[in-house]
């Protein structure tokens, strides 16, 4: 069900909405997800049936929009059916949790509202003919969509899935509906590398401008794949092949349509030893949450910062980070180094889910213990990334930043997302 999260006050005073209420129909109509209720209430005015919270009466009321947002938030994105993930991908991170504590890494979400909303990309096999229309009808776009191989039956062996061959007919029907779409790209060697990497390229360029951007990141692999699918990682070779070709292609799309539209994954150029591509070259960041371009990002916000500090200035503190994290850092720090702010960097190894997951996001607390054993050693402040922890403050084996303090007292703790918050606390 729709239930009313927050109220505008002037709102709450001339309707006498208040949180808590459930939203019903919007003239008459169901309000099956955020998207309905995004399209209901773009009229300037209509009925909106209402369950009173307090008094379970239900009460229709004629609302008048006097400003562009209606003043009403709700609580979620979905109020039918939540739609999940049929498929059994080879790669995919869920099955390979092993003990994660964090309900959204637990979730295979494959809804394709989520998608527009959220940005989380969907596999586009589990939609149905009403699915379908609907998004053609509603202009529902973009969507982030996970490709991975365009060909049929490499696609389908990859996600497990023998209806997920068909992908490359779906994206030309979107295409052709005026549905725009980024895309990605998990590279698992022996399966989508090679040939089938050219041939999935040039799948997507030939769709034209509907492809807004396509995102290039290497599989992922935990400790935790006992019955699942042998798959080797990637290697530095490997990330120097994939490099060559997306810069190849890069050239092609920029010279045929305007925008470079695919792109590589922060760890791909760690991995390989390439030089990370100028500022400029990720165009307006279309994939930073799927961690392209942070490492750029980091580097370009850490500069400006730079410029506000004075030529000298004292500073010790220590920066617990990961392999990834550290190489991303290192030049900013060695940049502070020379203005006489020394800033340690700690390379955590990630036990709790394997030495091959390199990114700070996935760090939990069990990776900081070892700092423990040397706390005598340690700088008396020392930053953890804000990332390790969701949005309820819990790392994804469950500690607070309150009990890993208490763990490392008397060295001050303290989390921070960038170069500037760090000053502010040192």
């Amino acid at each position: 069900m729709a239930r009313i999260k927050e109220v505008d006050p002037v709102v709450k005073e001339k309707y006498g909405l208040q949180p808590g209420d459930e939203l019903l129909a919007i003239d008459d109509r169901p309000v099956k997800d955020y998207i309905d209720f995004l399209f209901y209430t773009a009229e300037d005015e209509f009925n909106m049936t209402v369950r009173k919270k307090d008094s379970a009466r239900i009460e229709v009321i004629h609302y008048v929009i006097e400003d562009i947002d209606p003043g009403i938030t709700l609580e979620g994105i979905v109020f039918d059916k939540f739609r999940t993930c049929g498929n059994r991908c080879i790669f995919c991170f869920i099955d390979q949790g092993g003990p994660v504590k964090r309900s959204s890494l637990k979730v295979k979400d494959d809804d394709y509202r989520f998608s527009f909303l959220q940005g989380s990309f969907i596999s586009l096999t589990n939609l149905t003919e009403d699915d379908l229309q609907r998004i053609k009808t509603l202009k529902i776009s973009p969507l982030y969509v996970s490709v991975h191989a365009t060909d049929p039956q490499v696609r389908s062996r990859m996600m497990g899935n023998p209806g997920a061959g068909e992908i490359i007919l779906l994206l030309k029907d979107f295409v052709a509906s005026d549905i725009n779409m980024h895309t990605q790209i998990v590279v698992c060697p022996g399966y989508n590398d090679g040939e089938e990497f050219e041939r999935t390229l040039n799948d997507l360029y030939s769709l034209g401008r509907g492809i807004l951007s396509i995102g290039v990141v290497p599989v992922g692999l935990t400790r935790y794949r006992e019955g699942l699918a042998e798959l080797e990682p990637v290697k530095e070779e490997k990330a120097q092949e994939i490099l060559q070709t997306i810069e190849n292609w890069q050239e092609k799309f920029k010279r045929d349509m305007g925008s470079r539209v695919v792109f590589a994954a922060d760890e791909l150029y760690a991995l390989s030893g390439f030089s990370l591509p100028a500022a400029e070259e990720y165009e307006d960041y279309p994939q930073l949450e799927n961690g392209i371009g942070l490492a750029r990002l980091l580097r370009e916000e850490s500069e400006e910062t730079l410029k506000r500090i004075p030529l000298k200035k004292e500073g010790h503190a220590g920066l617990i980070t990961s392999k990834l994290g550290g190489w991303a850092w290192k030049p900013i720090l060695e940049k502070l180094k020379e203005r006489g702010i020394l800033i340690k960097p700690l390379i955590a190894k990630n036990e709790f889910l394997g030495p091959r997951i390199n990114v700070s996001g996935l760090l939990a607390a069990q990776d900081l213990w070892p700092f423990l054993d040397r706390k005598s050693s340690l700088p008396d402040l020392i930053f953890l990334p804000q990332v390790m922890f969701n949005e309820n403050g819990k790392t994804l084996d469950g500690f607070s930043l309150m009990e890993i303090k208490e763990r490392f007292s008397p060295v001050r703790l303290e989390t921070a997302s960038n170069l500037e918050e760090m000053l502010e606390k040192i």
